[in-house]
């Protein structure tokens, strides 16, 4: 039986989204094959030992949407529900159905999100609000920070992006993904900063990231929201999903 050979362990990396991945070797192996690792989360990709890591990682990038999607679902499932704790710009509040009138209530006081009306609408009317904040939440950041540019953005529109927390397109629309709201405010300070400085540069050169560094509110530290979003991430995934 041939031995496999780890050669190395790259990082699969896409607008915060980071993973290792583990590289073998194999004589056994007739085609590049890649297996998630359901328990730990980590990427496996083999290899005939005649092709280059080159080639694999080229095949990986090429196979990142699936990949990530993949890895989105391993996470326990957080079903939108009376009782359940969600996430709420970082701070873990309470779900909790209240008969009656009305939409949403937030009450930070204590740590609530009072869902109003049917109980049954409950799911709906929960993603509806989220989304309803993060557009609110990171429009106001993307639009001030802008205009310290002298930059005016097209459009903004919120998304349930698997494969990254935010793009901004050549003709200066922004798109973010609604779970950000769910993460602490600097996180959120950070990607808007990040994307309102794709307006001005279309790369991650040395260059944009002194551009992202320049838009960031002074309690922001870039590498600690890019740490944040690499390890607790893609538990944001599971939230609203069986």
């Amino acid at each position: 039986m041939a031995k496999e050979q780890v050669i190395e362990e790259p990082f699969l990396f896409h607008d915060g989204v980071e993973r290792p991945i583990t590289i073998k070797l194999s004589s056994r192996a007739r085609r590049i094959q890649i297996k998630i690792d359901h328990h730990g989360g980590g990427i496996h990709l083999t290899l005939p030992k005649s092709v280059k890591p080159i080639k694999g990682l080229e095949f990986i990038k090429k196979q990142q949407a699936w990949i990530l999607a993949k890895l989105s679902r391993l996470e326990e499932g957080h079903p939108f529900e009376d009782g359940m704790k969600l996430p709420f710009k970082g701070r873990i509040c309470r779900v909790h159905h209240s008969p009656g009138r009305g939409l949403i209530s937030y009450l930070p006081e204590q740590a609530e999100i009072r869902v109003h009306g049917q109980i049954e609408h409950l799911p709906r009317r929960l993603l509806d609000w989220l989304r309803k904040e993060a557009k609110s939440d990171l429009s106001q950041r993307s639009v001030a920070k802008a205009h310290k540019l002298g930059i005016t953005i097209k459009q903004i529109t919120i998304r349930d992006q698997k494969t990254r927390w935010g793009s901004c397109s050549s003709n200066k629309t922004l798109s973010y993904s609604w779970r950000l709201i769910m993460a602490p405010p600097t996180v959120l300070d950070y990607m808007a900063a990040h994307e309102v400085a794709h307006l001005k540069e279309m790369n991650h050169g040395p260059n944009f990231w002194h551009l992202t560094d320049s838009l960031l509110d002074p309690c922001t530290n870039r590498e600690e929201a890019q740490r944040w979003l690499k390890n607790e991430g893609r538990k944001l995934f599971a939230y609203g999903r069986d």
